[in-house]
């Protein structure tokens, strides 16, 4: 075969790679920022006798404002710098600065954590320029600079090929780009270029170092790791949160479990071999207050977490007081870096592999075995079907979010258009309870919700419903609760008349028909975090609870990652496989019917039910879609082509939307199973 001859470089929009990378994130920007940078540091390190310090730092000065992260204990970007394109053809274990100026050329080291190439788009997403300077001193004595920025045709590196800005030239050079002096301790240093407004401000709250505090939760307890955070605030150095380190000997507030001492049961088999535990400590708080991102078991890999698995069948008051992580010998720490059993960017594993399933089945064997032993906890059918029925739900969420991200469901975007006068209506109730409650909680802000600020007020809007022929009389309670203490008490015993159905739903407002105000003062919820309301309908006569409701939201600080809608079992009393309720403004939930033989087919197996609540999951969102109000100009249907579903005088024809729907799940369910 003849060749082809000289040809030219293909044309790529990098700054679309740098959002879709990052895009896959599941957190924020500079929850990545923060895994990326400092797992880069942890694979660089020098010594194990010394911990990696990392230090993150805001700078503002007449050149602009950076954002840099500086390691040191670190070996810094070893390697030459490449003079031309075909050099990357062999790249050699130590040619680290050419790796990091490129893209997808893989580490060498199988115990490196990053080792996918992509990580440092994350930092360049960072920047409102898509540009980032780096900096290394070797313990040869060389220091060199570089730099990179992504544009919508290319991604420029600097300087030119063949050219160098290294010692007396490197120092000039940043001190014209940035304004900063040289490093002085061998490591690396990356500055983000005009950081986005919204990772200085999680930087200059307290969400980046909660997160620096969960991700590196291990390294940091076993002075594997030291990280400081320099913010134009305050300076702080990381610590590990409480309650870590974790308790080893039972208390009457607090059971453990730990391997070696609860059990003797080191070792993994699935079919890639048989690995060894090395550390598996959980520990369950009688009192609760475990920071959401630190409950259930997480899953550790060389001082990071990647994931983490709940103790899925017990009560909430027992699962929100459990915490604790697991930790895995060389070769199953290497066995988890493959592609097939992780995503590139760490923050979960592939669970439907071997290897990763065979972990979830230890974890789960041993959470188990602790609500048995210790907890007072019994499994029967029920629960294990409730637990097997949760990690479904979870899976189908995620995979939701891998192969939809173009669903935003998140920005509804409301403007003129059909649908209610009133911009925030009255939820209808759930089409598969005959009696029951539903509410509305009205926040003073509703882009932040469900965060709540001291000084301000969340107004609840509760309806009583009964869609049965005989009268009922209620009583209505509604507390707000901090773990499982009570803060206030909103309602107490309201009574509730609720007269007789005839053409269906019937709705009628408790006796207080106006809103229950909660006033969030500094005094009453000093504690920042998440708070419940929770409210309670009970038959006034027989006293069995009637229906039960949950509030939650967070005062003064950020709610963890909010899924886009919720997915919720129901046993319907239709032939519908599921049900929407509620819509984007307020409280999106689809219902899927537990009693449709589809559903029942499946159930038995986690997988075949994960992948059957993935597709009502994707039918569901298409249905928010297009129920989305309009905006100023007219439908707004995206990801669907809204030029194919409607015609002139923005009418809809059904024809075309069901081949603009067919059209998109086909597409993403191509994604999703061409793996």
């Amino acid at each position: 075969m003849s060749e082809l001859g000289s040809g030219r470089d293909a044309v790529a929009n990098y700054i679309n790679i740098c959002n879709t990378i990052a895009d896959s994130y599941p957190e924020s920007v500079a929850h990545g920022l923060q895994k990326d940078a400092i797992q880069n540091s942890v694979d660089a390190r020098k010594s194990k006798k010394f911990p990696v310090h990392v230090e993150f730092q805001v700078i503002e000065n007449e050149c602009g404002t950076f954002l840099t992260f500086t390691d040191s204990n670190t070996v810094g970007l070893t390697g030459e710098v490449m003079n031309s394109a075909s050099d990357y053809g062999n790249l050699g274990s130590d040619d680290h600065w050419a790796r990091f100026e490129a893209f997808a050329f893989t580490k060498d080291d199988p115990d490196a954590l990053g080792a996918r190439g992509q990580g440092k788009f994350i930092f360049l997403r960072a920047s409102q320029q898509y540009k980032m300077i780096y900096d290394t001193l070797r313990s040869d004595g060389i220091y060199r600079l570089g730099a990179t920025q992504a544009t919508e045709t290319s991604r420029q590196v600097y300087p030119l090929y063949g050219e160098r800005w290294e010692g007396s030239t490197a120092e000039a050079k940043l001190f014209e780009l940035c304004g900063l002096e040289p490093l002085r301790e061998v490591g690396t240093r990356i500055i983000v270029c005009d950081p986005l407004p919204e990772v200085l401000e999680e930087i200059e709250s307290d969400d980046f170092e909660r997160a620096i505090q969960e991700t590196w939760l291990r390294a940091i307890e076993k002075k594997q790791l030291s990280v400081r955070i320099n913010s134009t605030r305050d300076s702080k150095g990381i610590y590990a949160p409480s309650p870590y380190p974790l308790p080893s000997v039972d208390t009457p507030s607090v059971k453990t479990w730990i391997c070696g001492k609860d059990f003797n049961n080191f070792e993994i088999a699935s079919a890639d071999g048989k690995f060894k535990i090395k550390k598996f400590h959980a520990a369950f708080f009688r009192e609760g207050g475990i920071r959401d991102d630190l409950q259930g078991i997480a899953i550790v890999q060389n001082g990071m977490k990647i994931s983490s698995l709940n103790m899925e069948m017990a009560p909430p008051e027992i699962s929100r007081g459990i915490t604790g992580f697991i930790e895995f010998d060389r070769e199953l720490d290497r066995e988890l870096r493959k592609g097939k059993n992780q995503s590139p960017n760490h923050y979960s594993l592939k669970w439907r592999s071997s290897t990763p399933r065979a972990i979830k089945q230890f974890i789960n064997k041993q959470l188990d075995a602790f609500g048995r032993q210790k907890l007072g906890i019994g499994e029967n059918e029920k629960e294990k079907q409730k637990r097997l029925r949760n990690s479904a739900e979870k899976e189908a969420m995620e995979l939701f979010r891998r192969f939809a991200p173009d669903i935003d469901l998140r920005s509804p975007r409301p403007g003129p258009g059909p649908g209610p006068a009133d911009p925030n209506p009255d939820p209808p109730p759930p089409p598969h309870k005959e009696i029951g409650l539903t509410v509305r909680a009205k926040f003073p802000d509703e882009g932040k919700k469900p965060r709540i600020d001291w000084g301000e007020t969340i107004s609840l809007f509760v309806q009583a419903f009964n869609k049965t022929a005989d009268s009922v009389e209620g009583l209505l309670s509604a507390r707000v609760l901090l773990g499982d203490s009570c803060v206030e008490v909103l309602l107490d015993n309201s009574c509730v008349a609720l007269a007789p159905s005839e053409n269906g739903p019937f709705v009628v407002k408790p006796d207080n028909a106006s809103p229950v105000k909660v006033n969030i003062d500094a005094s009453r919820y000093n504690v920042p975090g998440e708070y419940r309301i929770r409210l309670i309908l009970t038959d006034a006569e027989s006293g069995s609870q009637l229906d039960i409701r949950t509030v939650r939201f967070w005062v003064e600080d950020n709610p963890p990652h909010r899924m886009p809608f919720n997915l919720e079992p129901a046993e319907l009393s239709t032939r519908r496989a599921w049900q929407p309720y509620g819509d984007l403004h307020d409280d999106p939930t689809i219902y899927y019917n537990t009693r449709h033989p589809q559903y029942r087919h499946a159930q038995e197996s986690e997988e075949k039910q994960a992948d059957y609540l993935f597709t009502i999951c994707l039918e569901g969102a298409l249905h928010f879609i297009l129920t989305r109000p309009h905006t100023d100009q007219g439908a707004d249907y995206h990801p669907l082509n809204t030029d194919e579903i409607v015609k002139s005088g923005e009418d809809m024809m059904p024809e075309k939307v069901y081949e603009e729907i067919n059209r998109y799940m086909s597409e993403v369910l191509w994604r999703r199973f061409r793996e």
